[in-house]
């Protein structure tokens, strides 16, 4: 159905009122934009959170991160060397670079913002940093054993030999670490500081910074098992005994070895004191180990066992003799003593029946045969060692 003339005037009325509304909105909306964005940025900025210095080919780089609250912030980096003129260098970016300071230089470096409307940030971020290679590790370490002490030595780092430093030593035992503050390139520090062995490590103090810590040496406790001695006084037992680095302070266990040609007898004790059962006609070595603590200590004191050969020992060199009759023969056996299993070992055999006022004897290293024309109503059998030092053995064979 078509509008009326008056219907159409209506409508065309409406239209033009809600153009003329919109455009009042958008007009608004506009102006709080406008008024918003204008306070936003006439506020003061604030300062970056973070600002890191590094050092790459001899050129510091400084870095940070964005300023808050401020539309388009201009940062001014300032910075002075050693304490001379302040240079300052308006930056858009967020980094520069200073090209080439002098090696070992300070430098008091400063950030600072102003905001798009001028307004300059009421506080500043300030950082000081000393002009270092990034390994400027020292040179020439040594640790050495004196007179006086454990001396650990170096040289300035290569291409700092001009600067003025100081150096930071850590040592690290067992007991944990400690730290000393040192101008000169050395310290001597006691012995009794550590038991198993004590590291040293070294790095250089240059102003405001300090590098990372450089290995100087270690050194293990050389007397770990000093004033060795090894007693026999018992002919089938070894002694072992000996004292330790640091006794008042240190305590430790220890694996005991005593090896034997291919074989080895070992102990775990937690006292200076170890016993074997000697082997005799062999070479033999006693080591001592101390458990080491994070496997640091790894020295082990090993010494050569005296004594090896019975000729001077009192010896029991036989046992378990056995008898073994066959009309006019008897067979005498017996087992050398495990000491001396590894000895050439010969022995003769006497027997002697008094009644009969009869003697015969044989030879051999673990038995042989002895005739008569009776081995009753008792007889006696010497059992010697030919080749050995050692006791006779005495049994008596009785019908």
């Amino acid at each position: 159905m078509a509008l009326t003339e008056k219907q159409r005037k209506i409508a065309l009325g409406v239209a033009i009122i809600i153009g003329v509304a919109a455009v009042i909105a958008g007009l608004i909306v506009l102006l709080v934009v406008l008024l918003s964005k204008e306070d936003f940025c006439d506020k003061p900025p604030s300062l970056p959170t973070q600002l890191y210095v590094t050092e790459t080919d001899g050129n510091v780089m400084i870095k940070w991160s964005q300023a808050g609250y401020t539309c388009n912030a201009t940062y001014f980096v300032q910075y002075s060397i050693n304490g001379g003129p302040q240079v300052e260098v308006p930056i858009a970016d967020l980094q520069h670079t200073v090209i080439k300071p002098p090696v070992c230089s300070d430098m008091l470096i400063r950030l600072r913002t102003v905001g798009e409307s001028g307004k300059i940030g009421e506080e500043s971020l300030d950082q000081n940093y000393t002009v270092l290679p990034v390994h400027a590790y020292v040179t020439n370490t040594a640790v050495t054993r004196t007179d006086t002490g454990i001396v650990a030595s170096w040289d300035k780092p290569t291409g700092l030999e001009a600067c003025d430093m100081n150096y930071s030593v850590k040592f690290t035992s067992e007991f944990g670490e400690f730290n000393e503050q040192t101008a000169s390139k050395s310290v001597t520090v006691q012995e009794d500081i550590f038991c198993f062995y004590l590291r040293v490590q070294v790095s250089t103090v240059v102003g405001f910074s300090e590098t990372w810590f450089a290995d100087v040496g270690k050194v293990n406790a050389e007397d770990i098992a000093a004033n060795l001695s090894i007693s026999s006084e018992n002919p089938y037992l070894l002694v072992a005994t000996w004292s330790y680095h640091n006794e008042d302070l240190c305590s430790f266990s220890y694996t005991v070895t005593y090896k034997f040609g291919l074989e080895s007898q070992t102990s775990e004790v937690s006292e200076p004191r170890a016993t074997f059962d000697v082997q005799y006609c062999v070479a033999a070595t006693l080591s001592i180990l101390p458990s080491a603590l994070d496997g640091e200590y790894t020295g082990v004191a090993s010494v050569m066992v005296a004594n090896q050969n019975p000729d001077k020992m009192v010896l029991q060199p036989v046992e378990n003799v056995k008898f073994l009759m066959d009309g006019l023969s008897m067979a005498v056996s017996w087992n050398v003593h495990k000491s001396l299993r590894r000895c050439l070992n010969l022995f003769k055999v006497t027997a002697r029946n008094g009644n009969l006022g009869q003697e015969a004897s044989c030879q051999g290293t673990s038995g042989c045969a002895v005739i008569l024309s009776s081995f009753c109503p008792s007889t006696e059998f010497i059992i010697s060692p030919r080749t050995l030092q050692g006791e006779t053995v005495r049994k008596t064979y009785s019908c």
